[in-house]
């Protein structure tokens, strides 16, 4: 459903020169997709997210399309599509948990959490960015609220005070300036209490929030499940919070063989081993000419 809505907004885009790859800022948008009464602009949008960006995505181009008086040239990609990604100015909608090409002008994986990317809860970062040598407008929030709400003040941008290269937009639509001094990102979960593990994150404001995350408290220790491996006894040590991990239990001395969890000596060794493969009383005869040296 959403690649044949795509497909239609691209017909209707259509309807509608390349701009070299200068820096923009906030303040120049509609530029880079609308110079001179110009429209030059690619859509792309998450392949696992959300038909109502698609629909602000076509009410946003009309608005432009209303503005230009030349040239028309819209097109329209989800995330998972071979697209070129530097033919024209590029507008990416949806945070990079749920638009692989917005993680990937971020330098990050997909999925990877907004707030990994320094995006506050219930805002949206607007980035005016250059990614091969072509200019990016990201719009990407850590909820569909937000990213509907940036992409409506893009559509209302004479009466919102965009200004720099990225602000951050609320699911308000109030207006913030990101501070170039941050380094945003998250650090490491803390340890599971009451159900609860918590970790905290910086903004791009500089400001810290904390994300929490549901947990199972474990009784750390050994599963006491022992195996062989590599000759000596392992067995499965549990973390507080409930991470498995094999680990040397018992390091077999020397003439002493690990069998079934075990560190054995040579003669049971050679006893299994012929019971197993030879019979009974063939053991019997292999284990007195071990004692006998014979």
């Amino acid at each position: 459903m959403k690649v044949r809505i795509l497909v239609i907004l691209t017909v209707l885009l259509a309807l509608t020169g390349l701009q070299s790859a200068n820096a923009y800022d906030l303040e120049d948008y509609p530029a880079p997709f609308l110079e001179d009464s110009d429209l030059n602009v690619r859509i792309v949008i998450g392949n696992d997210c959300c038909t109502p960006y698609v629909v602000e995505a076509a009410n946003l181009i009309a608005t432009l399309k209303s503005e230009s008086f030349s040239t028309i040239e819209a097109t329209s990609n989800i995330d998972t599509d071979t697209f070129s990604k530097t033919s024209a100015p590029i507008l990416t909608i949806g945070g990079p948990h749920e638009n692989r090409f917005t993680a990937e002008v971020l330098g990050l994986t997909y999925p990877t959490n907004p707030a990994e990317a320094g995006i506050p809860q219930k805002y949206a970062l607007l980035e005016q960015k250059t990614y091969q040598g072509n200019p990016i407008l990201l719009v990407a929030g850590s909820t569909e609220e937000a990213t509907l709400a940036a992409l409506d003040v893009l559509k209302n941008y004479n009466k919102y005070p965009l200004q720099g290269h990225a602000q951050l937009v609320s699911e308000n639509k109030e207006l913030r300036g990101k501070s170039e001094d941050c380094t945003s990102g998250c650090g490491s979960w803390g340890k599971c209490t009451d159900g609860k593990k918590v970790r905290i994150c910086y903004s791009l404001f500089c400001e810290q929030q904390e994300e929490e995350q549901n947990c199972q408290l474990c009784t750390e220790g050994w599963l006491d499940q022992p195996f062989c491996k590599e000759g000596n006894v392992y067995d499965v040590y549990t973390s507080e919070d409930c991470g498995e991990v094999e680990k040397l239990k018992l390091e077999c001395e020397e003439g002493k063989k690990c069998e079934n969890g075990a560190c054995q000596d040579g003669a049971k060794n050679i006893t299994t081993n012929a019971v197993k493969s030879e019979g009974f009383l063939q053991a019997i005869v292999s284990f007195i000419r071990n004692l006998l040296n014979l």
